[in-house]
């Protein structure tokens, strides 16, 4: 089943607009912790919404370190890498782009290569995690550079 975001939205837009307290934040957590299970990229995608902050829901993904959870980590490598490759955030728009930006790829270095090796992962999207931690000609000029444009 197919994780509607726009509906994600909508609810996480609700109940910043009514000014949520704690205890609705932690049941997002909670929530988070599930959906991440169902379709991590629309759950990551949405959840500056809820929080202004990526933290707490990266937190909550490094935390489950089940084989779906991994499975979702890598197909949230690769819908992002082209933008993350490109210094875009791989998303729409959000307050503080930028640092929401090089936030989740410092957690996407830092935490993904080591899961997706254990799940044996192909070497193309370990090389594109690898290169989100190289700059300008450096990245460019890697011989596992994937060619992107833009």
């Amino acid at each position: 089943m197919a994780l509607d975001q726009s509906a994600l939205l909508d609810l996480l837009e609700s109940l910043k607009a009514a000014d949520a307290d704690d205890v609705i934040r932690h049941a997002l957590q909670a929530v988070l912790q599930a959906l991440i299970e169902a379709e991590a990229t629309a759950v990551i995608g949405a959840a500056p919404h809820a929080s202004a902050t990526i933290s707490p829901w990266l937190r909550v993904w490094e935390a489950q370190t089940c084989a779906v959870a991994d499975r979702h980590l890598a197909k949230a490598v690769a819908h992002w890498e082209y933008d993350l490759l490109g210094d875009l955030p791989p998303w729409e728009s959000w307050e503080n782009e930028d640092e929401t930006r090089i936030e989740l790829t410092a957690w996407l270095i830092r935490h993904a290569p080591a899961r997706l090796r254990a799940r044996d992962a192909p070497g193309e999207l370990l090389h594109r995690i690898r290169l989100l931690g190289l700059a300008g000609p450096t990245r460019w000029d890697d011989p596992h550079w994937p060619g992107h444009r833009y």
